[in-house]
């Protein structure tokens, strides 16, 4: 009952904040997200949409979705490079009250043979300075997304 109480408080402060969240998946919430930080409109090759956002003067976002070999591809050659997950790793761990929010369990580490990109001084609709990065999974088609903004 805890973290439900933070979700309703979150949701009405996110809503506030002009960044829409809903906690089921697929939501138009996640949809918004890929929309202002990846791909607008979203590619339909995307599907197993799960997102939530948070905001506070800026944004940090956590998306996971399967998508085709091509629009990982399309995605990657739009300024990523890659990175050694080590370097990243940190930047994938879910604040403990988003766990429950992803079914099944967000868990990026476990990819045994993981691609992992960064794109740093990145602007979208949201943020004029921020950074983004992917750890994908091409053998199951699966990309989880951090976005970070102010």
């Amino acid at each position: 009952m805890k973290w439900m109480g933070l979700h309703v408080c979150l949701a009405v402060l996110l809503s506030m904040t002009g960044c829409e969240v809903d906690f089921e998946p697929g939501t138009r919430s996640a949809s918004d997200t890929v929309q202002a930080l990846i791909a607008d409109p979203v590619p339909g090759t995307i599907s197993g949409l799960q997102g939530i956002c948070e905001t506070w003067q800026g944004y940090a976002a956590y998306l996971r979705f399967k998508t085709s070999e091509e629009f990982i591809d399309e995605l990657v050659s739009k300024g990523y490079r890659p990175v050694d997950w080590s370097k990243i790793a940190f930047q994938f761990k879910l604040p403990g009250d988003f766990a429950p929010m992803f079914t099944p369990p967000w868990n990026p580490s476990g990819i045994a043979t993981k691609e992992c990109y960064e794109a740093d001084a990145i602007t979208n609709k949201w943020t004029h300075s921020g950074a983004n990065y992917l750890v994908i999974d091409r053998k199951e088609g699966v990309v989880y997304f951090y976005s970070i903004g102010a």
